[in-house]
């Protein structure tokens, strides 16, 4: 016969044998998940946040290519008005593109008249210094300007006359010297170095101002975007705009330059040569939010200048300030639900799973009861055997080797019988 072995088997989740009062999900990792997601969650919302302001400032961008593209047509269409050749065709019968183009033109004599009288306030006032013409013709790009007497020679200039580009012969005129007034008639005979003269009633003085090619250049693109600018006008959320040359000197500005923003707040040689389309930035000066944006000024397919134009940005700010506080309310509502809903799995996962290992270690008690009959049964097996051995000799002996005297044999009869009823 063979002796059954049982092996106890071994429990899925080790536990002592009181009843489960520990944790699956322990605190610590229920923290580090809610914290990660948290962190997801707060970088979601402050992504949406920068996008949204991205989106708007773009919008902006946009808005303000659209004014400085509509700047640049207006500025072209004047231009060909200023520079178009005078026709022969009679006052009367003027075409209207005829009429615009000689209003155009009085406009850029009117501008540089209105710089003489400024000249000749200054000498009225005997404030007059040739310090002051000096930097006059530097700003507005004059080639030579100057305050004549009756004679016609320069009392006050901006710098000395350049009379090398005439001929010798030229400086003299029937013997003598020439003045200051004929040596500039010469030299805008030979050398297209118009002028513009204001001279007073009274004859005292001749305020003269000379204006070379690159000269006209400068005042007739300064009239033509100066006409493009008033034709827009304010409005569309401009809180100013100002446009210099390829020289960066000022052509053109609507509404008023905040203090403290100069020439170096945007790299302005990177947008003359083209490296740069548009630049922007927010600043925030004199109580007002402004997006100051910097971008070339393109005449004739090439760079002629750069536009700088600020744009209120407080209803933008606005806007950004609501979405903020919505994305706010959203994110803060979706982290409590996050973390309720981390609790809540942590409290039914660990109360789930008390009631499974308990369950388990009922199991494993009746496994071990049932094992214990199974071990009791096999040794009983066991002893029953050898017994039932015994019972039979003894029956064997009782039957077959029985003493012949009658008191011996009844002795070995109770004997037998005893030995028999025992097992």
């Amino acid at each position: 016969e063979e002796i059954m072995l049982f092996k106890k088997k071994e429990p899925v989740i080790r536990r002592s044998g009181h009843p489960y009062e520990g944790r699956f999900l322990q605190p610590l990792a229920v923290a580090i998940v809610s914290a990660v997601l948290v962190g997801l969650i707060l970088i979601m919302g402050f992504l949406d946040i920068r996008r949204n302001e991205i989106n708007l400032v773009g919008f902006l961008e946009g808005q303000a290519q659209s004014t400085i593209g509509l700047l640049q047509r207006l500025t072209e269409d004047n231009l060909k008005s200023i520079v178009a050749t005078p026709g022969k065709t009679q006052a009367v019968t003027k075409t209207a593109s005829q009429q615009e183009a000689d209003y155009s033109k009085k406009l850029v004599v009117e501008a540089i008249t209105a710089l003489g009288q400024k000249i000749d306030e200054q000498l009225r006032k005997k404030t007059l210094t040739n310090a002051y013409l000096a930097k006059m013709a530097e700003l507005n790009n004059f080639w030579y300007v100057a305050v004549l007497n009756r004679e016609g020679n320069a009392v006050y200039q901006s710098r000395p006359l350049k009379t090398d580009i005439l001929d010798a012969a030229d400086l003299f005129i029937d013997g003598r010297r020439a003045t200051t007034i004929e040596l500039l008639e010469k030299i805008r005979v030979k050398r297209g170095i118009g002028f513009v003269g204001l001279r007073r009633k009274d004859g005292s003085s001749t305020v003269v101002i000379n204006l070379d090619k690159e000269g006209l250049k400068y005042w007739s693109i300064k009239v033509a975007v100066d006409r493009g600018i008033n034709k827009m006008g304010e409005g569309q959320g401009i809180v100013y705009m100002q446009v210099l040359d390829d020289r960066k000197k000022p052509l053109a500005i609507l509404g008023k330059m905040p203090s403290g923003l100069t020439g170096k707040d945007f790299n302005y040689d990177a947008i003359l040569k083209g490296r740069l389309t548009l630049v922007s930035r927010k600043v925030d000066v004199e109580n007002k939010k402004i997006l100051d944006i910097a971008a070339p000024f393109v005449m004739d397919k090439k760079v002629a200048g750069i536009v700088r134009i600020g744009l209120d940005r407080g209803s933008m700010d606005t806007i950004i300030a609501e979405n903020q506080h919505n994305i706010f309310i959203f994110m803060f509502l979706v982290v409590v639900i996050a973390l309720l809903s981390m609790w809540l799995l942590y409290h039914d996962q660990n109360r789930h799973l008390a009631g499974i290992i308990e369950m388990e270690r009922r199991l494993e008690k009746a496994e071990r009861l049932s094992s214990l009959g199974q071990l009791a049964a096999g040794v009983a097996h066991e002893i029953r055997n050898p017994l039932n051995a015994i019972s039979m000799a003894t029956q064997r002996l009782k039957r077959d080797f029985g003493p012949s005297d009658e008191a011996k044999a009844r002795e070995f009869q109770n004997l037998s019988t005893v030995i028999r009823d025992e097992i």
